[in-house]
């Protein structure tokens, strides 16, 4: 009998210590994928998915971290496959509950960074590091800092239906990266085709391109389009983000808050895309050289603007 009660207890024992062990596996295991520091404090803890995909030029990662007594906290960015920010958000626990974070909208640049991007398309392998300040939703009222670095593997390409308008400078005299697009036309009711075609794309920076066209864009390839508003034809808006500090993840035009300069220049080397993806359909690509003036002061001088556009 003593023999058998020795037994039970070396057996509750037993699993007594495994128990703890797993639990301090969960707790403070040291996972290189994701590395995480919230308000100067890291969280240690399970990391429990790290992963993403590329599609239309932007890259998503999400990551997550499982830690002690309930806390968590999980982030996912944006990134174009530049390594250009579009945008964060961040899962945590508050004080009243769970709690949903984001980047500042139109500026994300101005409190987030991101820092020695490498992407790997071949292997399918992304890492950065991050840092900056990130705000609760809805009223920004709460923010936190955050930092640390994440490497992904299997990240994957989606088949991209959606590029519209894509602009990507490579000169640092004047930078434009777009990070979200749109386009409309209208419709004559006297000859029933289309005209008017506009182009809208956003940067990461607060700024605001339109392009406007009096034709479809096939209508003019081989072609040097003069970019004038003066001539009602074709022509580009040029704006600036002037209005108040936001964080709730949606773009909008409230004129007051934009200030917009006049823009001359031209379309030149315009061509169906060498290499589309099959997904794409027909869209071309060339370059838009722009005079920008503010009040009639030339502030910048042959601006090169390599995009890309669907029909």
């Amino acid at each position: 009998m003593k023999n058998f009660t020795f037994l039970f207890l070396f057996l509750c024992l037993s699993l007594f210590f495994t128990s703890c062990d797993k639990t301090e596996e969960i707790i403070d295991s040291e996972d290189p994928s994701f590395q995480l520091i919230e308000n100067h404090k890291e969280i240690k803890g399970k990391v429990s998915f790290n992963g993403g995909n590329e599609n239309c030029g932007k890259i998503y990662v999400s990551a997550q971290i499982e830690a002690a007594e309930g806390k968590y906290a999980e982030i996912t960015f944006t990134i174009l496959s530049n390594g250009e920010l579009v945008s964060v958000k961040y899962n945590t626990n508050t004080p009243t509950g769970p709690g949903v974070f984001y980047s500042q909208t139109i500026e994300p640049k101005k409190s987030f960074s991101i820092e020695d991007f490498k992407y790997d398309p071949q292997n399918q392998t992304v890492s950065f590091k991050f840092k900056g300040k990130i705000f609760e939703f809805p009223n920004a009222k709460s923010e936190r800092e955050i930092e640390g670095s994440i490497q992904a593997k299997e990240i994957g390409s989606v088949g991209c239906e959606a590029l519209i308008f894509d602009i990507r400078t490579t000169n640092p005299k004047f930078q434009f990266f777009s990070t979200t697009s749109s386009s409309g036309k209208s419709l004559s009711n006297v000859t029933n085709e289309y005209y008017d075609y506009r182009y809208n794309t956003f940067s990461n920076s607060g700024q605001h391109l339109v392009l406007k066209l009096e034709n479809g864009i096939s209508s003019y390839l081989g072609q040097e389009i003069d970019l004038d508003v003066e001539n009602q034809k074709n022509w580009v808006e040029y704006m600036e983000y002037i209005g108040p500090f936001t964080a709730n993840y949606n773009y909008s035009i409230n004129p007051g808050e934009w200030k917009k300069f006049m823009v001359k220049g031209k379309i030149q080397s315009l061509k169906k895309h060498s290499n589309p993806p099959e997904s794409f359909g027909t869209y071309y690509e060339g370059f838009m050289v722009l005079d920008i003036y503010d009040n009639e002061k030339l502030i910048v001088e042959n601006a090169v603007l390599p995009f890309e556009l669907s029909k």
